[in-house]
């Protein structure tokens, strides 16, 4: 199996490049977005025409980028979420708070708002 990670400034660009590299049987394995265009990983099974030592080396980097993948799903769960300061001691702080609060806690859409009242 070959296995190639392309990054790319949007999903078109990047399929035509899985496209290019890999040829109209690959198989788009994940994507995900990040901050500037989107990341893909894509796969072309060749275990047809492979020999031994090259169908080791790409079960070795198909292996690698689960455990690379797992990793980063661990370390999301493992990240500790923000929590609220002390209690404020000026008014600059009770601000600073209710600006934390606003964030961690938006308002529902006032649309919900108003399907509750006349609900």
């Amino acid at each position: 199996m070959k296995v190639k990670r392309i990054v790319a400034d949007n999903m078109q660009q990047a399929l035509r490049q899985v496209s290019q590299l890999l040829g109209p049987d690959a198989v788009i394995v994940s994507s995900k977005k990040l901050e500037k265009g989107i990341e893909v990983v894509a796969a072309l099974d060749l275990t047809d025409h492979a020999d031994p030592g090259q169908q080791q080396e790409m079960d070795r980097q198909v292996n690698l980028q689960r455990e690379l993948d797992q990793a980063r799903r661990d370390q999301q769960l493992a990240s500790p979420k923000a929590s609220p300061p002390d209690a404020p001691s000026s008014p600059s702080a009770v601000l600073s708070l209710a600006y934390w609060y606003m964030y961690m806690y938006p308002p529902p859409p006032l649309g919900l708002l108003a399907g509750m009242a006349s609900g």
